[in-house]
Parts: C-alpha cells; structure tokens; sequence
C-alpha cells in the first residue's frame, strides 16, 4: 500500500464521506474511490460499508486503522522533525513571562511545542518588573509573553494574546474592599504601589496612571521589586495595586480584596521579541501562543462568587469512554479532566455522538474537537466546568435565548455543573444539531 493510499484510507476512515475526504485532500471522490477499491482487492475484504446515505468503517476497516495510525504519526513526527532542522529550529528557545496566567500559558505552548519540534530545547524564564525589558534587550530571552502595550527601540510587539479585566487590590479594612466596583477616579483616595527599576515609561503611564481622568493627582505607595512584596505591603494597609481580575485566584491571601473596575482599559499581555527579527523558532512558537489564547477566549470574566476563571487545570486521571475512540491526543485530554467535571464532559460528548456517531472527536485549539463535514464543536474543560464553542446565534437551537447567562465571549456557552442540571438532554440535542448539521 502506497503512502498517499493510506492517507487517503485514514482521511476516509476520519471523514466517512467520499466527498469531504476528496475536499481535505484536493483531489477528485472517484481517485479516493479507486484507491480505496485497490486497497480492498489487495486485502481481499470491505474495509467501508456503503449506502447511498451513509459510510462506515468495517471492523475489518477499523483495525486497519488503529493498526495505521501509529505508523502515520511515526512518519508525520519525522517529517516534521526534518522540516524544522532544515528551517533552523533547533537549538534552545529562551521564553520569558511576567505573570502566573503568562505562566500557565507559556507552559503548555512549551509542551506542546517540545513535541513538535525534538530538536529544540525550550527554557522558561520569570521576568521581573523593575526590568521587564532588559533580558530581551540583553539576549537573554528570545521571545516573552508580558504586559503590552511597549513601543521602546529595540522591541517589537506581536499579537496580543489576552485582554484582562482589572481589579483593584486594597487591603481588606480599607473602604473601597466593601464596594461592589471600582472606578479610576477612587485611585486618588488610596496610594499606588508601583514598580521600582527602568519599567518604560509609557508602560507605566498606561497602567498606572498618575492622575485620574478628572486630573486628580493618584498618590504614589511603596515601591517594589519583586511581586511577592506587593501582596505583604498591601496586606499591611500600605497601599493598593492595579492588578487582573485573575489575580485573586493566583495572590489572594488574609487582609487583602480584590475590587474590580467598572471602568478603564484592561490589562493586555502580548509577544515582544527583538527587533532583529523572530527567528524560525519564535515564528512558530507565536503561531501556537495564538492558538491556544484563541481557545481560552471568552472564558475570562471578571469575578463572580466562584472566583474568576483561570483557565484549563491539573486534573486527576480517569478512562475514555470506548465510544469516544482511541485517538492518543484525545485519551490524554479526557484522562486529566477532573472527576467533578467528567459526568458533564461525558454527557455532552455522549450526546454529540448519539445525534451525529461519525463525528469522531480530535485535538483542536488544545481540546476535543467534533467535526461533521465543515462545521466544528468543540467542548473544553476548564476550572469552571465545560465550555462549548463554535455554534452561532443563529444555529443554537434556540438556547442562547433561553439561557442568556449562559453564554460568555462569542459563541461560547459556559456550563457549570449546577448550571447543567437545570438544562434538558432535549435541549443539549437542540443546540448540537443546529451547531453541527450542514
């Protein structure tokens, strides 16, 4: 069996549609028709069942595919491996982040970059905030995930990765920590810890600002190097910080609240590199920084009596179900999701597959990702619970409007477990055919 034959069987057996495989690969459905053929007069068996509506794998078919995976993924990682050799990516690649939420992120772009490209040796490194910009400046790093907006020679700035609401951190017996919100106008009444060091300037004046948007002076506090400072000194009642609404799950401690704005920009983290060009590592790495900030879009908010949502966590192991397939990026995904959240995961994904049973799930954008011909429904875990993102307003089947404080960020639904209790597997049906049928 030629390589290009057991592509076009696993893409058959992947799709179920002579005409969606024909598509993926850019070729006609009458060639994967004959390559199919050829395959089975060479086995001597069906490895499809066909009908005029539908195709399926035979278990003849099945095995073959289980049995051809592996061996693809072997040939795709080398290929892969010699591609990044031959564009230059090797070697270490040095990263920089600010924040633990930089953090979080950076770490599993790592991972999965380590995967792709073996020949690369990738190193994580805490900026600090009296110099946020010298390591880059100096060559230690090669690239940095940290607050944004920066325009200093010498920098570039890439995409902006997340935009954060901001809280205010105010020791807890100060007046503003019982207020439901704050405004930029009560930082004149409390002093600002900031930064000490060559922090740019207009980093500094964009985020804490000296004075509020009426002109009033905003009173400098203490001043600090490192962060873990800045939760004692406010915690002393010596002053306040502006800071992610997120923070409160990172650096809530006793004798301190966190207050959010209900006004002002939001805190923005992006990628800078030298201005002497990214190179091919860096290119790579920003592309999946992207996409895996695309993934978590939507599921920050600003803090409700769960605390603010921070993103996928460590989850304990558990079993796919065999319904689900056995695809390894997948098993891996669902044997981390926590045993709280696994009953919800388990019956939305049940259900996706009891209305459309070919829509065999696959990692995209770093969670399982069900595929029926163009369209997508993806089911993400996070703290919270599970997310399902990729239906529209206008094929939900009619949940959206039924269920408006369910829905967070563009087409994004966020379910809780209590939330999902109140809601029908009727419902559940509704929403996943109208997502998913063409």
């Amino acid at each position: 069996m030629e390589l290009r034959d057991i592509e076009i069987f696993l893409a058959l057996a992947e799709e179920l549609h002579f005409g969606r495989t024909a598509e993926r690969l850019h070729i006609t459905p009458s060639r994967v028709s004959h390559a199919i053929k050829k395959q089975e007069r060479r086995i001597g068996a069906p490895l499809f069942e066909r009908t005029s509506r539908t195709v399926r794998l035979t278990a003849l078919g099945a095995q073959l595919r289980e049995d051809l995976l592996p061996a693809q993924l072997q040939i795709q990682q080398a290929l892969d491996r010699a591609i990044a050799e031959a564009r230059g990516i090797t070697g270490p690649l040095r990263i920089g982040y600010s924040t633990p939420w930089c953090a979080d992120l950076v770490l599993r772009a790592a991972e999965i970059f380590r995967g792709r490209h073996t020949g690369c040796t990738v190193q994580i490194h805490e900026i600090q905030f009296d110099d946020p910009l010298g390591p880059l400046r100096r060559g230690e790093l090669d690239v940095q995930v940290s607050e944004v907006p920066v325009d200093e020679p010498g920098i570039t700035g890439g995409p902006v990765l997340f935009r954060e609401p901001r809280a205010l951190m105010v020791p807890a017996g100060h007046a503003l920590a019982a207020r439901r919100s704050v405004s930029l106008e009560d930082l004149a009444d409390a002093s600002l810890i900031t930064p000490r060091g060559t922090v740019p300037k207009a980093l500094l004046d964009f985020h804490l600002p000296v004075r509020t948007p009426s002109g009033r002076p905003v009173p400098r506090g203490p001043a600090y190097t490192f962060w873990t400072e800045v939760p004692a000194l406010i915690a002393a009642g010596l002053g306040v910080s502006i800071v992610a609404t997120r923070a409160a799950t990172y650096h809530g401690r006793p004798g301190i609240a966190f207050v959010p704005f209900d006004d002002g920009p939001t805190l923005d983290y992006g990628v800078l590199w030298p201005s002497t060009g990214p190179s091919p590592a860096v290119t790579a790495l920003v592309g999946l920084l992207s996409e895996l900030a695309d993934a978590n879009e939507g599921t920050r908010q600003r803090p409700d009596a769960d605390g603010p949502d921070i993103g996928p966590v460590p989850r304990p192991a558990a079993r796919l179900s065999p319904t689900m397939g056995r695809m390894d990026a997948v098993q891996e995904y669902v044997d981390a999701i926590a045993a709280e959240h696994r009953p919800l995961f388990d019956r939305v994904s049940g259900l996706i597959l009891e209305a459309f049973p070919e829509a065999s799930p696959s990692l995209s954008y770093g969670m399982p990702t069900f595929r029926v011909g163009k369209r997508r429904l993806h089911v993400g875990v996070w703290q919270h619970g599970v997310s399902i993102y990729g239906w529209g307003t206008d094929r939900d089947g009619g949940f959206s409007s039924r269920h408006p404080a369910l829905v967070s960020g563009r087409a994004t639904i966020r379910l809780r477990p209590r939330d999902a209790d109140g809601i029908t597997d009727d419902e559940l049906r509704d929403l996943i055919r109208a997502a998913l049928e063409a």
